[in-house]
């Protein structure tokens, strides 16, 4: 994977943009990047984040309501995307007990970004659909008969259809940084709560940095329940590249995916009420273009789950 960041960084146009611009995020997460093919399968999401809103904005007023102002900048973030998950079993065509059932999320979202003197707080809307009209075996049959991969032969037993939605509330921010003259390092660490009826719970973490550039941007983005990232991106010279590490530990009340659905009294499975992820990876970027690669441990969701999972994440981000 870091072979792939370092060719599709190389290959990006060099620039920078004078004064302020948007993000756009194209991210991508899959279990293929660690040879698994089950549970939390696949995830897509696009998303943009604006310019700085001026003070007599809307989201500016808003932003100026939330606890921790402190006068710095306020974004309006827009997404779009996917989540996939499948069992173990995916050979079964009846529904297989003791492993998570077939589901998918589709869902588009908006977002208030404050960035202010060392901190990052975002408050996202995120709304959609769970069951067949996510379209979650569409898009895998597609992708796996491309691939030449085996069919999926049970998606006739996911959850069913329903309306679903999250309000989420992140913090994360520099609490330690040593800066040099050529390479630097940071802690963050952040907290974070999600409610709503496809996921509710609360989570605190942190990630470490090492590298430069390191004051570009709070982390490259991710798809939720995670680490949370921000599609903030302010470039400051040509080149620069980070390692990081992060872990995130969840408190989970609701998870659509395991429990309280239609299918949970036929699977006899029941959520773990602590999620812990751990990831690793690299951030490069070259002007106004970002790339990052990451791998993550995530630990059981469910009681009868035999092994963690584990998937990478690719994350491209252009800034105009």
């Amino acid at each position: 994977m870091t072979a792939l960041c370092l060719g599709a960084s190389a290959a990006s146009a060099a620039g920078e943009h004078a004064g302020e611009a948007g993000t756009f995020n194209l991210l991508l997460e899959n279990d293929a990047f660690a040879a698994t093919d089950h549970h939390y399968t696949n995830g897509l999401e696009i998303s943009y984040l604006t310019a700085p809103r001026s003070r007599g904005s809307i989201a500016f007023r808003l932003a100026e309501m939330l606890p921790g102002n402190d006068h710095g900048q306020v974004r309006v973030g827009w997404q779009f995307g996917q989540t996939i998950f499948t069992p173990n079993n995916k050979d079964a065509r009846d529904l297989v007990p003791e492993q998570r059932p077939y589901a998918a999320w589709l869902y588009g979202g908006a977002s208030i970004v404050y960035s202010g003197r060392g901190h990052i707080d975002t408050w996202s809307l995120l709304l959609g659909t769970v069951g067949p009209n996510a379209q979650g075996e569409a898009l895998q049959s597609a992708v796996h008969d491309w691939l030449g991969n085996n069919e999926s032969r049970g998606w006739k037993n996911q959850i069913g259809n329903r309306i679903g939605g999250m309000l989420v509330v992140e913090r994360k921010w520099r609490a330690l940084a040593l800066t040099g003259v050529a390479l630097g390092a940071d802690l963050m660490p952040h907290v974070g709560i999600s409610l709503g009826n496809v996921a509710s719970y609360a989570n605190a973490g942190f990630t470490l940095r090492f590298g430069n550039g390191l004051g570009t941007d709070f982390g490259p983005p991710q798809i939720r329940p995670s680490l949370p990232g921000s599609g903030l991106f302010e470039p400051r010279g040509e080149w620069a590249w980070y390692l990081f590490a992060g872990v995130d530990g969840r408190m989970v009340e609701r998870n659509i995916f395991v429990d309280d659905n239609d299918l949970e009294p036929l699977l006899a499975i029941e959520k773990q009420p602590w999620v812990t992820d751990v990831q690793a990876g690299v951030v490069l970027t070259r002007g106004d273009f970002r790339m990052s690669c990451m791998f993550v441990h995530r630990s059981e969701e469910f009681d009868t789950q035999l092994e963690p999972d584990r998937f990478g994440s690719l994350a491209f981000t252009w800034r105009f």
